[in-house]
């Protein structure tokens, strides 16, 4: 997903099935849990250009791959968050 270069043969594959995916255009909060071990957080911007509309990111403390079940209390303030921008 243009975080690393990858394979040749794959690049158009890539291009077309996540490179090319529309923007949208729906109120949206990302989250990142900060003791994701296997994948760093990060400040949202590379999820940025994917959306059009209202966007917040927000990075979880003591949250890992399984944010809602570790942080639900997070979880459930991103969702009302998400539909407070609405």
């Amino acid at each position: 997903m243009g975080e690393a270069p990858g394979a040749v043969p794959y690049a158009e594959l890539e291009r077309r099935r996540f490179l090319d995916q529309p923007k949208s255009s729906a109120p949206t909060v990302t989250l990142d849990g900060k003791a994701d071990g296997v994948t760093p957080w990060t400040d949202g911007s590379g999820y940025a250009p994917h959306y059009l509309g209202s966007w917040a990111h927000h990075v979880v403390p003591g949250a890992g791959r399984k944010l809602p079940h570790e942080r639900p209390e997070a979880f459930i303030a991103a969702v009302l968050e998400v539909h407070g921008m609405s």
